[in-house]
């Protein structure tokens, strides 16, 4: 089974689809129905991972849904499928949630920026984008990131679809904090 499960990974990585298509279904027949649960979510987050390289979205969300009880893995992989299908709204809240409570999980944050941009909500996503920068304690990136936040808040009329005090006020509030541990980090060096 791990030489199936590797010779998968290794044809996903190599962008070999059809090699991949075929190690997957070795790997499952091999599982075959007698897999335990932790084997058949490994199979099923492999067959998601290659449904998304072959840029079959339902497909990847059909192997997610054969899960059952979602965890990290399965909300990003869900959040990557959805982006696809151009429904980010359906997982944004869920990964919004996620960040909160683990503010360090840079790509989650990431792909919480992929999805506040596809709805048209580009101050949440660049501090989304900011925020990652954060989790990898890459201080000036993130000071760039929550800059340009403040410019395009700064050029957005008042009371258009894209401009939010609120956002632009987080914004400013984690521009300062992030630079007061920059200039810490600076001091430890």
């Amino acid at each position: 089974m791990a030489a199936w499960y590797a010779a998968c990974l290794s044809a996903l990585q190599l962008q070999d689809l059809s090699g991949a298509r075929r190690a997957w279904a070795g790997l499952q027949k091999e599982l075959g129905s007698g897999a335990d649960a932790a084997s058949g979510r490994q199979l099923h987050l492999l067959g998601a991972e290659l449904e998304l390289a072959a840029n079959q979205a339902p497909a990847a969300l059909q192997q997610l849904d054969a899960i059952g009880s979602p965890s990290r893995p399965e909300m990003l992989l869900r959040s990557q499928a959805l982006l696809h299908l151009g429904k980010a709204s359906a997982i944004t809240e869920r990964l919004q949630t996620w960040v909160t409570l683990h503010p360090r999980d840079s790509a989650a944050w990431l792909r919480l920026g992929q999805l506040w941009q596809q709805q048209g909500q580009p101050l949440r996503a660049i501090r989304a984008e900011a925020e990652a920068q954060v989790a990898q304690y890459d201080y000036a990136a993130a000071i760039d990131r929550f800059k340009a936040g403040q410019d395009l808040a700064r050029s957005q009329p008042p009371g258009s679809a894209n401009s939010s005090f609120m956002d632009a006020s987080i914004i400013d509030t984690r521009l300062r904090a992030v630079q007061a541990l920059h200039r810490e980090q600076l001091a430890a060096q």
